[in-house]
């Protein structure tokens, strides 16, 4: 969602994830507004809950599925980070053979 900034009126982006979480906080929170942080100038604009729902429209569904996405993502990575741990286990030192000349 493509937003201009009420303070420095320059053109910034909102993720869809940001969005998606904007949506569940105006449903879930009670609230009436979602604060997008402008990356130029750090201060929040106001987005009415109107404009949330026309850019995000069936976000109900689109928040399950990132959840699930992100849920497998977890998964994935803590089976990846067993893996690396099991890796990391100190090798056996194997004793030098010393080639003595008498």
């Amino acid at each position: 969602m493509q937003l201009q900034c009420s303070y420095c009126n320059k053109m910034f982006v909102v993720s869809k994830e940001a969005g998606l979480a904007g949506m569940y906080e105006i449903y879930h929170e009670g609230k009436n507004h979602f604060n997008a942080v402008c990356e130029h100038c750090q201060r929040t604009t106001r987005v009415s809950d109107e404009q949330m729902k026309q850019n995000f429209p069936n976000w109900e569904a689109e928040y399950e599925a990132m959840l699930k996405e992100a849920d497998a993502f977890a998964k994935k990575q803590a089976e990846l980070e067993k893996q690396l741990a099991e890796r990391k286990e100190k090798p056996k030192k194997e004793k030098k053979k010393r080639n003595r000349k008498r």
